[in-house]
């Protein structure tokens, strides 16, 4: 069922994350939210989440979090463009473009 295979995805998230934080520190956890964000959101959240309790910042969970949303958002337009084609790009880009720019927004606007 739907709700197995995320309890599986968010199970290998957080067991990544842990190990990439000891092995690479926040860097790595960085480049997993990228990595990670591009197929889903939630599970690297709800483990970054989860990570400040245990010793990471807050301030490193949140750009986690940002890095996986911009991760996401970008594979969903080329995704979309990529099966409905360039006629898709019109309303796909702009909205898009719209979210990211929200989103480095709240990233330097405090």
């Amino acid at each position: 069922t739907v709700a197995v295979k995320f309890g599986l995805l968010l199970a290998a998230v957080m067991l990544a994350a842990h190990g990439v934080r000891l092995w690479l520190g926040d860097s790595g956890l960085y480049a997993l939210a990228a990595v990670s964000g591009t197929a889903d959101v939630d599970a690297i959240n709800l483990s970054l989440a989860r990570l400040v309790g245990a010793g990471v910042t807050v301030d490193v969970a949140a750009r986690g979090i940002m890095l996986a949303v911009v991760a996401n958002t970008l594979c969903k337009g080329a995704l979309a463009i990529a099966v409905a084609g360039r006629r898709m790009a019109w309303p796909v880009v702009p909205t898009l473009g719209a979210s990211l720019a929200g989103l480095a927004l709240g990233y330097f606007v405090p």
